[in-house]
């Protein structure tokens, strides 16, 4: 065994040991229980987990379209995220042990690795092991990817992000070497770690796609009339070949509804889950000591900071980044702060705002007319084709260059949450952290000579990765029991198959109602997706005015057989809600049984 390989395996356990603090319990419960505390995308990713494998090993059945979600129209696993590295390579673990344990054993794998993938590349780029932990600690378990350990399975999987750049650092080092061969490797390792991050998450296939350029060619500047371009457009035929092979097949389906005109989000909503510049500054809203008077204080969400909107790494991060940025070796340092700095602008999305308010500036009425006509028209003959509507009158709204790539690169009008940029901001700032460490370790053994350098240098080094870790810990996990609720027992008991929706309409929406048809076995009239609710919404608008006369004749046409049963849960919809009144006085409601607090109708 090298050194680099029982290095790299002592550093696994330490960041498994990690895994399991940051998690905990979770490991106490990985066949029963997931990290919540919301019934929401850990729900859906289940389901999808356990669909696919049901589909391919007990249907023998593609598994892209499920009939019987969306009723009787049949729902494409397009409209959200497929996440194939989950659900398709997951399908022997399912088959095995379930899709909880799977689905928990990825959450937990995605942290070991992304510890680990991080610390062989700032190691390749540093030559130091220390400056490698303190980077791995950095990226690993920073805010961005404690929030997503919700639930987000697909953003979960930020670790290709670093096993991609460190293929491609040693790709780049091979140009000078002469060695062909080992450089034609390197191109198809990195076409695996690219696709292994696309089949993970569609948005960091488009981080990579759109960023990893701009890497490259601050990576090559000073030495690009050195390049052998015969050999670098071979290699990049092996990388695309490599990728394509693997990528091509799940991005068919989305290519449909692409060209369908179903895969669209709303300026609006574009804007509204981008990042705020502020929330880069403000202390771990979710740390187990500060994290309730953060959110309380200083964010516009009191009653929660939704996870969209984490995606800070650190004071300590930052100071030790700064350090790297002023006093590191690092050869690639300029490559790392220019892919750092386009991350963070990009995360903005399509405006700068600040504290959730898009930030406007007063100007004279023909001065800011005359520029929101401007962006007006441009965004109406954009490829998005959709009007500016983001700034009052009188007031000029900033916009950045997200908006125009959402305009003028296609496929970028269906991205929802620009926010997710900043994960490779993070990467970057990890990367100059460990450079930090590498300079502040060299400086303090210098400085401070020891019989013992060793020794003093990891202490610093624990201390350093300590304290980080102090600053991202979140406390114990709350966990949730996915499973069958009462009145998912009491469908699954009725004869024959009938087509049920449960109401209002934000919970039809909603991942959990595709995960409880694994329960009850019955169709749902509803579905959950990225794209799915908007579309849902457009196509049935007189569900919007439920139990009115016009949504009940809807349900009970649907699909030519009618909806069978409306279900409304009492922890959905407080007592005092009109709702209840008016579902009371439609006559066209019958209500047939009440089961855990969740009232069946059956609709007449």
């Amino acid at each position: 065994m090298s050194k680099l390989t029982a290095t790299a395996a002592r550093v696994s356990v330490l960041f498994l040991l990690l895994t399991v603090v940051v998690t905990w319990p979770l490991t106490l419960h990985l066949g029963d229980q997931v990290i919540g505390p919301f019934h929401g995308d850990n729900l859906e990713y289940i389901w999808k987990i356990w669909w696919v494998e049901h589909a391919v090993v007990d249907l023998r059945q593609s598994p892209l379209i499920q009939p019987d979600v969306h009723y009787p129209h049949g729902y494409s696993l397009a409209y959200g995220e497929i996440t194939p590295i989950h659900t398709y390579l997951g399908i022997p673990l399912t088959a095995l042990f379930g899709p909880v344990v799977t689905y928990n054993l990825f959450i937990l794998v995605s942290a070991v690795l992304g510890g680990l993938f991080t610390f062989l590349l700032v190691r390749e780029l540093t030559a130091s092991t220390p400056a490698g932990v303190v980077a791995g600690v950095v990226f690993a378990f920073c805010p961005y990817r404690m929030a997503r350990i919700a639930g987000n399975l697909p953003l979960v999987d930020t670790h290709w992000l670093p096993l991609f750049f460190l293929f491609l650092e040693r790709f780049i080092r091979r140009w000078s070497d002469e060695q062909e061969k080992r450089e034609l490797m390197d191109a198809a390792a990195m076409g695996l770690a690219f696709s292994a991050a696309v089949l993970s998450s569609w948005y960091y296939g488009v981080v990579l796609g759109l960023l990893a350029p701009i890497y490259l060619a601050a990576r090559i500047r000073s030495g690009w009339r050195t390049v052998s371009w015969r050999r670098a457009f071979r290699a990049g035929l092996v990388f695309v070949a490599t990728a394509g092979i693997l990528i091509l097949p799940f991005l068919l389906p989305y290519m449909e509804i692409q060209q369908a005109g179903a895969a669209r989000v709303p300026l609006e909503q574009a804007a509204f889950w981008s990042a705020n510049l502020s929330d880069f500054v403000l202390p771990n809203p979710r740390h187990v000591i500060w994290g309730d008077w953060v959110q309380r204080n200083l964010t516009p969400f009191p009653e929660g900071l939704p996870y969209e909107f984490l995606v800070g790494w650190g004071l300590l991060p930052s100071i030790l980044a700064l350090y790297g940025w002023r006093r590191g070796r690092l050869a690639a340092k300029r490559a790392w702060g220019w892919l750092s700095l386009f991350a963070l602008v990009l995360s903005l999305g399509p405006v700068l705002k600040v504290l959730g308010a898009v930030i406007t500036l007063p100007a004279p009425a023909a001065l800011a007319a005359s520029i929101n006509d401007g962006l007006n028209w441009l965004g109406r003959h954009s490829l998005a084709s959709e009007p500016f509507a983001l700034a009052p009158d009188g007031r000029i709204a900033i916009p950045l260059p997200a908006l125009l790539l959402r305009w003028f690169v296609p496929g970028l009008a269906g991205m929802r949450s620009w926010g997710r940029f900043a994960i490779l901001a993070t990467l970057g700032v990890a990367v100059l952290a460990g450079a930090g460490t590498a300079a502040f370790l060299r400086t303090e053994v210098e400085t401070r000579p020891s019989r013992r350098p060793n020794l003093r240098r990891w202490r610093a080094t624990g201390l350093l990765a300590g304290l980080i870790f102090f600053e991202f810990y979140t406390g114990p996990q709350q966990l949730i029991t996915p499973g069958p609720r009462p009145v998912d027992e009491w469908l699954a008991d009725r004869p024959g198959r009938v087509t049920i929706l449960q109401m209002p309409l934000a919970v039809a929406l909603s991942g959990p109602q595709m995960f409880y048809t694994m329960h009850h076995g019955q169709r749902i009239a509803s579905g959950y997706g990225t794209y799915f609710p908007i579309l849902f919404e457009s196509w049935y608008p007189e569900l919007q005015a439920f139990p009115a006369d016009e949504a009940m004749d809807l349900l009970a046409s649907w699909g030519g057989e009618g909806v069978e049963f409306v279900l409304i849960d009492e922890a959905d919809v407080p007592a005092a809600e009109p709702l209840w009144d008016a579902v009371a006085a439609q006559d066209r409601l019958q209500l047939t049984v009440v089961v855990g607090g969740v009232h069946v109708y059956r609709v007449r």
